[in-house]
């Protein structure tokens, strides 16, 4: 094996690795404060108004709270697993650089409307949806 194929596959083993540790890296939290967004990020667009694009962990407690509160509610959602779904998981990252800088990066991460929601905290979920347009949403 030449010492380019053995860099290049050093390379790929390191990238891939960096990947994982940084998807495990995201916290399972009891967030809060919410934060107005700017235009809709690309992760929403491709959503119907009035659904909400939920950021999730499999194994996170916080992100089955806030699945099962929008089924109580009966909000239509999306699921993203940033864990399984490296788009996912940039997009999560790319929502926290621009609507929530000051904020660890955690999920459950809601796009209800215009608002994205770090953590799960049911009154702020709760506000959020209140003030989101219904259209096309149940």
């Amino acid at each position: 094996m030449s010492s380019a194929v053995a860099a290049a596959g050093r390379w790929w083993l390191s990238a891939a690795l960096l990947a994982l540790v940084g998807m495990a890296l995201i916290g399972c939290g009891h967030g809060g404060a919410t934060a107005p967004g700017s235009p809709a990020a690309a992760a929403a667009e491709t959503v119907p108004p009035g659904w909400v694009v939920l950021y999730m962990r499999p194994d996170c407690p916080y992100c089955r709270q806030a699945l099962e509160l929008l089924i109580k509610r009966g909000v239509p959602f999306v699921e993203r697993d940033v864990t399984h779904d490296r788009r996912s998981y940039n997009e999560l990252l790319e929502i926290y650089r621009q609507r929530l800088p000051d904020r660890t990066v955690l999920v459950p991460l809601l796009l209800i409307g215009d608002t994205a929601v770090g953590g799960f905290d049911e009154e702020e979920i709760d506000a959020a949806l209140k003030a989101m347009p219904r259209n096309g949403g149940s």
